[in-house]
């Protein structure tokens, strides 16, 4: 497939007409899943059209060769350095343009697969949502504590609350949560070992409006560039504020929960 300019509402059309129905339908759902893709804030709109993406759209028409498309397109975004929040959003946006639901968890476990085959996910880090976890958390504030004594900055954790979707969808949600976070706060999120996600509070003057602000809602892009009704929704979070965690092993009767207590 060319780019033809001749076509703007399918520009991936092919050039030597004519075309076959089938050819047309393929044409416009590459199309008008990259438009939805872009809309919903893929990060690299040049970089969009790969051959994962063509054999992805191709697979729809060949059945039983979906799964091994996404593992294609996996390694295509993997190579790119996309991000697994905006890879996930891009397959449930082809999924919901050509059959009008997201894609299965056996798909998106496919998905996983090929892509940590192709891009490791780095020590500390959780295997399945790529964040850093509690143990790196630790390690940072222990070393802020040894730098500094007197450097005693709160954590905030954040659960999530998601309905009971297919795993994949929950962890587009948790992850959708997490970039909320990490925005309100301007900190990394990490995943704590009784999956709520925690921030280091670094602006304690704005903590209340701080958490206000995290236990909000995120905006779903995706939501926003279908209009699906059977997209699901995350609602707002509980927010919780800790004690810094460089000696959260001490149980002190605070309320502790799995070793973070509760300030």
């Amino acid at each position: 497939m060319t780019t033809n300019p001749q076509h703007a509402r399918a520009p991936y059309r092919p050039a030597d007409l004519p075309v076959s129905p089938a050819d047309r339908h393929l044409a416009w759902l590459l199309a008008e899943w990259r438009r939805r893709s872009i809309a919903a804030g893929w990060p690299q709109p040049a970089a969009w059209l790969t051959p994962g993406a063509k054999a992805a759209v191709g697979a729809f028409f060949r059945p039983g060769r979906i799964r091994g498309a996404c593992a294609q397109l996996a390694a295509d975004r993997a190579d790119a350095d996309i991000p697994l929040l905006a890879a996930l959003s891009d397959l449930d946006l082809l999924f919901l343009t050509a059959v009008g639901r997201g894609a299965s968890d056996s798909v998106v476990s496919a998905y996983i697969a090929a892509r940590h085959a192709r891009l490791p996910v780095v020590d500390g880090y959780d295997q399945v949502c790529e964040l850093p976890g509690e143990a790196l958390l630790r390690r940072h504030l222990m070393r802020r504590a040894a730098d500094d004594p007197a450097d005693r900055p709160l954590v905030v954790a954040v659960e999530p609350q998601i309905g009971a979707y297919p795993a994949h969808e929950r962890l587009r949600l948790a992850l959708l949560v997490a970039q909320h976070v990490m925005e309100v706060f301007g900190t990394p999120a990490h995943l704590l070992d009784d999956g709520r996600l925690a921030v280091v509070a670094e602006r304690q003057d704005a903590l209340p409006a701080l958490v206000r602000l995290a236990g909000l809602a995120p905006y779903d892009p995706i939501l926003a560039a279908t209009g699906h009704a059977a997209v699901p929704t995350v609602r707002a979070s509980v927010v919780t504020v800790l004690r810094d965690l460089s000696d959260a092993g001490a149980d002190d009767g605070a309320g502790g929960r799995d070793g973070l207590c509760v300030a």
